[in-house]
């Protein structure tokens, strides 16, 4: 059986903000995101871009979720030495057919989130 990807994409340029006082030393960065398919087929992948100000780099942190199913996943992976692109991938369990009926054995969801630390350049 043949799998089908619905690829959906929407680009957010999210900076690490400025205090009155300049950058802290550590500001974080928390990127939400989440896909969930709408059959038993088709995989669906949505992504965000995060990139820090100009002068400042970006470290990943460790993706946690609040709800997933299947072999769904959020990854990060990085653009430049400011940016990475956040992915979801939801990807269903699949059906089963026997003479043209087909039962659904599960759609694929995921959500959660990715924290960022953004650093100054030295």
């Amino acid at each position: 059986m043949a799998q089908h990807f619905k690829k959906v994409a929407v680009s957010v340029l999210v900076g690490l903000f400025a205090s009155p006082m300049g950058y802290a030393q550590n500001d974080t960065q928390i990127v939400q995101i989440e896909a969930t398919t709408s059959n038993c087929r088709d995989t669906v992948v949505s992504s965000k871009s995060v990139c820090a100000p100009k002068g400042w780099h970006l470290q990943e942190g460790a993706p946690t979720y609040s709800s997933q199913n299947g072999r769904s996943r959020i990854e990060a992976q990085r653009t430049s030495p400011r940016c990475f692109k956040v992915t979801a991938t939801a990807t269903p369990l699949g059906e089963t057919c026997v003479l043209g009926i087909c039962t659904c054995r599960g759609r694929g969801w995921v959500k959660g989130q990715i924290t960022f630390t953004g650093t100054p350049d030295e």
